[in-house]
């Protein structure tokens, strides 16, 4: 199978089950608003997004190293088996030990991050979750290492089916508040920790071997702090909205970095589907499917900054179909939010050799610290003039720093001859207008509807002139090269 219908195949599948979970959330966003005020959703939002964090310490980037090194072991089925078994022994031990500290002097450890919100029972429930959520995640990635694209869909549109269930027996018939769907996600961790054991016992062999873990820590470690950056990248601008305006400030964040976020399912798919596929063609240094990656490429940032735009000119309306009154002001962080995910999507295709080449781990997690910082320093500077709109504002310019950063510094060890200056224009282009054409204020929401329905169509000529140097490419060949991508899943 060509490389365009193995990248077409897997991402149809990842998009179809990121799309069908992510469609199920954005479905809960109309209940959550109806039943939790601003307030109790900043709490959920804020105890999550601590979890999160907390889960890096719990997995030392170790799940990376399963993955990189299937590749390496891949011909060897019983040393694979150990190696594996090895790192679940590891990870095991890691969760159950930090997470339980944190559960004993959590309420001290974690009080400069949670302000007021009281740390039990909310973060309690959180840290509980984390503790066992790392599981589900290994063998997701494990599924999507060995391209098994249809397992990874059925697994994760299980698990989403379930949390969505018990959402609405804590949420809507008990009336459980924040701690409702905090409850239902920890009910789904511990039932897919389970399930994930089970379904990885013929594949691992129980057992700790210095040698594997030595090797899998040399290029796992490295990565902890990317990884610890790239979620301070994340979720800062909700913590310092949580302590510097409010809890319910932090709710209104999140809901808009979820309706911008709709750009990150279409991103994530591709760079899910497109990493394996990365590490096989360098492996064997096939030039020819290099230069396949390349053509792939720009479509891919054009098709990201398209779809950015569209969130982007239409945030208002976006927010007022899915949210209640309540909720509105979150609109002025969705355009800044998904073109951030537009960045996040280039950041994925210049990255990805990083995870490739095993010294150069340590690399993107410089770039991703270096985010981190101006992350910290843009938000201390940005929230307490601007409130919601500064933490949008500095989640987007931090991620354009570490793109930026992370596509000059590749540039000595990619094969793949990116066109980085179209890249570049592209997203300029797309942002400025979309963004700028979202501002304008003063005019009523239908009023305002046949300016931003223009600005997209000539965005569409104008990326597609500038991508490509012909304003209809995209109409002509556009249709193939989908349904290239669309004949390797059919």
């Amino acid at each position: 199978m060509s490389i365009a219908r193995r990248l077409g195949k897997n991402s149809t599948i990842y998009t179809f089950s990121n799309v069908v979970t992510k469609a199920i959330n954005f479905l809960l966003l109309p209940l959550y608003t109806r039943f939790l005020s601003p307030h109790d959703y900043g709490i959920f939002a804020v105890v999550s997004s601590i979890g999160v964090f907390l889960s890096i310490f719990l997995l030392l980037a170790l799940d990376g190293a399963m993955c990189r090194f299937y590749f390496e072991y891949r011909n060897e089925p019983e040393k694979l088996k150990e190696f594996w078994g090895t790192i679940i022994c590891v990870i095991s031990i890691l969760c159950f030990t930090i997470g339980g500290m944190f559960l004993l002097f959590g309420e001290v450890l974690l009080k400069p991050f949670i302000g007021t919100i009281p740390f039990r029972p909310f973060v309690v429930i959180g840290i509980m979750t984390f503790m066992f959520t790392p599981f589900s995640n290994i063998y997701l990635a494990l599924l999507q290492t060995r391209e098994k694209a249809r397992s990874y869909a059925i697994f994760s549109i299980v698990q989403t089916i379930l949390t969505v269930v018990l959402v609405f027996v804590f949420v809507v018939y008990m009336r459980w508040n924040a701690t409702g769907p905090l409850t239902a996600a920890l009910i789904t961790s511990i039932a897919f920790f389970i399930v994930s054991f089970h379904l990885l016992r013929n594949d691992i062999t129980f057992c700790i071997k210095w040698p594997y873990l030595k090797e899998a820590l040399k290029y796992s470690l490295p990565l902890v702090p990317h990884n610890l950056a790239a979620q301070i990248s994340s979720i800062a601008s909700k913590l310092f909205l949580n302590n510097l305006v409010s809890t319910a400030a932090a709710g209104l964040y999140n809901i808009g970095f979820l309706l911008g976020g709709v750009i990150a399912i279409i991103a994530s798919s591709i760079n899910q589907a497109y990493s394996p596929i990365l590490m096989g063609i360098l492996k064997v240094n096939d030039q020819r499917g290099l230069e396949t990656l390349k053509k792939i490429g720009i479509f891919l940032v054009v098709l990201y900054c398209l779809v950015g735009s569209f969130i982007a000119l239409f945030a208002r309306e976006i927010t007022i179909i899915f949210t209640t009154r309540a909720f509105y002001n979150s609109y002025v962080v969705v355009s800044f939010i998904a073109f951030y995910f537009v960045l996040t999507g280039i950041y994925y295709l210049l990255a990805n050799i990083f995870f490739y080449h095993k010294q150069t781990t340590k690399l993107i997690a410089l770039g991703t610290g270096i985010g981190a910082i101006c992350t910290i320093v843009f938000n201390w500077w940005l929230i307490p003039k601007f409130g919601l709109l500064g933490g949008a504002v500095a989640t987007l310019m931090s991620q354009a720093v570490v793109t930026t950063f992370v596509g000059i510094l590749g540039r000595r060890y990619e094969k793949v001859n990116w066109e980085y200056a179209k890249f570049f224009f592209v997203f300029i282009i797309a942002s400025f207008i979309s963004i700028g054409v979202n501002s304008i204020s003063g005019f009523g929401i239908w009023q305002l509807l046949p300016l931003k329905g223009s600005a997209f169509i000539i965005l569409f000529f104008l990326l597609s002139l500038v991508a490509w140097g012909n304003p209809y490419y995209l109409l002509q060949q556009g249709p193939r090269i989908l349904r290239t991508l669309k004949q390797g899943y059919l």
